[in-house]
């Protein structure tokens, strides 16, 4: 322990970067109630070798958060590598819960757990697998800690603030468990119906103190939107996102499985609190606040999902209507997702409010913006060999489409090696479908094609009719791309391709 102290930094610095992590406007951080930790704080200066290891973790952890925020609100720091500062503080996170053993419970474990599997989340820039490995560590302790279930058993009773905050301890486990297994392709480890506990309420920090002996009402969903509404209506949105993922991974449904589960997707959207429902207008750039981020971020969740729901129909043997109208469904849904990851990283990441915003949520966005130009360049490909493929003009503003989600990803206010990797993965799909990016582009901050999009819009949910048909267009070097030939990393198109063709033979027999 001793050492461990002895390796804080000093106590200006310590200062500098707690008050960076408290100070964040960050849903993600809603377990770590500021008050009460900044009390904590200035008492564990006074005598340091008298906390637990569990809370030297914590701090540790909230001071390598500020490291990681100081890093990316620096403009002259922001497209480096993580500082070594970052990672020393990370390691030390990791050795003080190593000393604190997890195996058993014990006070601030689970929110020390907590706050190192998010630094390692914002650290790693892979599929996120090492993560999702990690919250099985976290959320096997909190289970045995009884953060899963209704608090009003225990003997001795809880405290009404230590109540909420265990709820929004497993609320955010509950959120992180459904994004980290999008990005990493592993399963959920927590499944749907596991325990009783209450939803956390829609409190601020000012409505919580640790001596209260009841907790207030929760605010009205009218008011400004709290990270805790916020984070509730993601728990939501991602409920049945996990439906549908579980549902699908078995095999092809049929198409009434189909229209019942995307009406049951766009229910659960229209159930959101209005001020976190994109507006049917784009707000002019002076006028984004972070409530578009956490707007962009719901939308974009519903979108991915239908995206999911549909593939299937991607590779269909069934000439109908119907299933024409599924498979545009599905290319629609791959196209909002990067026309709003585009207005993300070029619009509201770039307007004043948000200059100096924190946002964790960069990987998860360009994990879907990677899914959705996928599912565009396998429907381009596969439609070039149709016999009767879309128009032209559909074809041409796709790819420019791609074009646009290369340069926001090329030239976005947050750079970082996720999302220069990711900029490298769209550019070889252009270069292999034969619209490799130019020397042009590269210098502007936008493609060409900024008008008005001449796609159906996104309510193809309801499944309206696909685009009319055109003249065919040759294939280009598609066949390369699908058999491997390709520097793109850690996405195997040949075995992409098979897993949407397998639902072929299913689909007729359930028809």
């Amino acid at each position: 322990m001793r050492d461990l102290v002895a390796s804080l930094p000093t106590r200006q610095l310590a200062d500098k970067l707690v008050f960076r992590c408290l100070e964040a406007d960050e849903p993600a951080l809603m377990f770590i109630h500021p008050p009460t930790f900044q009390c904590q704080y200035r008492k564990f200066w006074q005598s340091p070798c008298a906390v637990s290891p569990a809370w030297l973790a914590l701090l540790y952890g909230v001071l390598s958060c500020g490291a990681w925020i100081e890093k990316t609100m620096n403009p002259v720091m922001v497209e480096s590598e993580l500082p070594d500062l970052f990672h020393d503080l990370r390691e030390k996170c990791a050795v003080s819960i190593a000393k604190s053993d997890l195996t058993a419970p014990g006070c601030y474990k689970v929110e020390t757990a907590l706050m190192y599997m998010g630094i390692e989340y914002l650290g790693s820039n892979n599929s996120k697998t090492g993560v999702s490995i990690l919250l099985g560590i976290i959320s096997r302790l909190a289970i045995m800690m009884g953060y899963h279930r209704s608090t009003h058993l225990y003997h001795p009773p809880l405290r009404p603030f230590e109540v909420e905050m265990r709820r929004r301890c497993w609320l955010l486990l509950s959120v992180t468990d459904s994004i980290v297994a999008l990005q990493s392709g592993l399963p959920r480890v927590i499944y749907q119906g596991l325990g009783d506990f209450t939803r956390p309420r829609n409190l601020l920090y000012e409505d919580l103190d640790p001596a209260m002996s009841i907790l207030p009402p929760s605010r009205p969903e009218t008011e400004t939107p709290s990270r805790i509404m916020y984070m509730l209506a993601l728990d939501d949105m991602l409920s049945v996102a996990n439906e549908i993922t579980d549902i699908t991974s078995k095999g092809a449904i049929t198409p009434e499985r189909t229209i019942c589960l995307d009406q049951e997707l766009k229910a659960t959207r229209d159930r959101l609190p209005g001020a976190l429902r994109m507006p049917l207008l784009t707000k002019p750039p002076e006028a984004q606040s972070d409530i578009t981020i956490m707007q962009h971020t719901l939308e974009m969740i519903y979108q991915r999902s239908r995206c999911i729901l549909h593939r299937q129909y991607l590779v269909s043997p069934q000439p109908t209507n119907i299933y024409k109208a599924f498979r545009w469904a599905c290319v629609d849904a791959a196209r909002c997702v990067l026309e709003y990851q585009c207005d993300l990283f070029q619009d509201v990441l770039r307007s004043p409010g948000n200059r100096q915003r924190v946002w964790f949520g960069a990987s998860r966005s360009v994990s879907d913006c990677l899914t959705a130009a996928m599912v565009i360049c396998l429907d381009v490909i596969n439609e070039s060999k149709a016999a009767q493929p879309f128009s032209e003009s559909t074809r041409t503003e796709l790819i420019q489409l791609l074009h646009k989600t290369y340069l926001s990803l090329k030239d976005t206010p947050r750079p970082s090696v996720e999302v220069a990797k990711a900029a490298e993965r769209v550019a070889t799909m252009l270069y292999q479908m034969g619209h490799a990016v130019t020397e042009g582009e590269l210098r502007c901050s936008q493609p060409a094609a900024t008008g008005a999009s001449q796609l159906p819009n996104s309510q193809l949910s309801d499944h309206t009719a696909a685009p009319e048909e055109g003249a065919s267009f040759p294939c280009t070097t598609f066949e390369d791309f699908l058999n491997g030939d390709s520097p793109l990393e850690l996405f195997d198109w040949g075995l992409w391709d098979w897993e949407v063709q397998q639902f072929n033979s299913p689909l007729v027999e359930n028809v």
